[in-house]
């Protein structure tokens, strides 16, 4: 055991000592600035000198020259700064050094005169979402020391799909401020972009820095429908820029909800929400309806949900409210046909009152069919059919009430309809005539006691009171009336 132990610890020695680790080459720092903004008399100045490359932190100095009188170089932060003092002509160099002591530096002049402008941006940074245009105001304070008009220029390399320009692009005599334009398409990249502008008047010239920020839109809720529902109504949201959302919410209740295209979404109403706003949440901000959506506190039923009604009869339908009517509602039927008339009995509902009577007048040229009745009462419907049927047939007698197959029968009643059938049994009979109040008809062969059934074509049926007895064929076949 002793022996491997040496034998690892001998290995692990000779790594150690054979492997020569690469060193990872540190990039020198580069001062990227070239000029520096003259400055005014007794007038503030500003400016902080860019580095890249090199490693974090740095420390700043000037190694040769002099400053104007009234600035000085933080050592920290590399902002120069203060209030000029005397009016003059300063060379220095500034030179900077980073934690692996590798250093940079550049020489600069600075003017400072008793006259001359400076520029002044009105916000650090200038947010511009895709697919829009935004400005961001300049301010020129002070006068430049000549007549000549200020000039404006972008010295920073644009991000792809966004374009900017200056207005005015010259700023002369009493004008004191320019606006920076810049316009996004909506393939613009998302991203914070440092800009520098210069705005020159030989022999002044200043500049300005600020970030742009690119970002995507905000969503924007146009519309939904339906106005309201309850719980599991399916909604649709109409707006722009939907399809990002990563949460939907009806009355501060989350809501499950899909995609169906960038300017749309279709939800359901969870379980327990309440009236309120809705609000879609995306990465790029969220968007609140306009009004709320209303989450009744009652449901609707007609009873029954399919009744039937003939030609120039009346129809009475219950309208039931379950659940909490806190306020007044109208009732009304939203898709009554044509020449129909109804009638409620009350005409609401409300806390004291959660049912009503509906009565339906069916006119006599109505036509035969399924009627689609929808009540509302706000935004709660209820629907039922009244089915519309001719008069129901009647039997008043069977002749004969016994006989073989082969046997012609006939059926009298009323309200028989052109195309109707006759059954015994499992087996349909032939029928060999028909008018509105008689039906003949032979058995044939195989059929066994039974009613005989009646059926319209509207679906109506009915069946005799008698039972016909089949009896044995004792002779030839019974041939069918002429």
């Amino acid at each position: 055991m002793e022996r491997h132990w040496i034998a690892r610890w001998a290995l692990v020695l000779f790594l150690l000592g054979g492997i020569q680790l690469p060193l990872v080459a540190q990039t020198p720092p580069v001062l990227i600035d070239t000029n520096l903004p003259s400055g005014n008399l007794s007038q503030a100045y500003r400016y902080t000198f860019q580095v890249v490359g090199g490693t974090a932190p740095f420390s700043w100095s000037v190694s040769n020259g002099n400053l104007p009188s009234g600035l000085s170089l933080d050592g920290t932060s590399g902002r120069l700064e203060g209030t000029p003092s005397a009016t003059t002509v300063a060379t220095f160099t500034v030179q900077v050094q980073d934690s692996n002591g590798q250093t940079a530096s550049r020489t600069f002049n600075l003017i400072v005169t008793t006259s001359g402008f400076q520029l002044q941006p009105t916000a650090a940074e200038l947010v511009l979402l895709q697919g829009r245009t935004a400005s961001l105001q300049l301010q020129v304070i002070g006068q430049p020391q000549t007549n000549n008009p200020i000039g404006f220029s972008l010295l920073s390399a644009l991000p792809a799909g966004v374009v900017a320009s200056f207005e005015p692009a010259l700023l002369s005599g009493g004008d004191s401020n320019v606006n920076f334009v810049a316009a996004a398409d909506t393939s613009a990249a998302a991203g914070v972009y440092p800009l520098r502008v210069s705005g020159v008047s030989p022999p002044d010239s200043q500049y300005a820095s600020f970030n742009l920020i690119v970002r995507p839109p905000p969503p924007e809720i146009a519309g939904f429908s339906p106005p309201g529902g309850l719980p599991g109504t399916s909604v649709t949201v109409r707006g722009t820029q939907l399809q990002t959302a990563t949460a939907v919410t009806i009355g501060g209740l989350r809501a499950p909800f899909t995609a169906s295209g960038p300017n749309q979404l279709q939800l359901s109403v969870p379980r327990g929400a309440r009236t309120g706003r809705i609000v879609v949440v995306t990465p790029a901000g969220s968007a609140t309806s306009a009004t709320d959506f209303l989450v009744p506190t009652f449901a609707l039923s007609l009873q029954p949900g399919v009744a039937t009604a003939q030609p120039g009869s009346q129809v009475l339908l219950k309208l039931v409210a379950t659940g909490q009517v806190n306020n007044l509602v109208n009732l009304n039927v939203i898709n009554l046909p044509d020449s129909w008339s109804a009638q409620f009995n009350p005409n609401y509902l409300d806390s004291q009152h959660r049912q009503a009577n509906l009565l339906l007048q069916v006119p006599a040229t109505s036509p035969l069919g399924n009627a689609a009745i929808t009540v509302s009462a706000g935004i709660v419907q209820a629907a039922a059919t009244v089915q519309v049927l001719t008069a129901p047939p009647r039997l008043t007698r069977l002749f004969p009430v016994q006989g073989p197959p082969g046997t012609v029968i006939t059926l009298s009643g009323q309200n028989f309809q052109p195309g109707l059938r006759l059954r015994l049994g499992a087996l349909e009979l032939p029928i060999f005539s028909i008018s509105s109040n008689r039906v003949q008809a032979q058995l044939p062969d195989g059929v066994a006691s039974g009613r005989i059934q009646l059926v319209n074509p509207d679906g109506q049926t009915v069946s005799t009171s008698t039972v016909f007895a089949v009896l044995p064929r004792t002779g030839p076949p019974v041939l069918p009336p002429p």
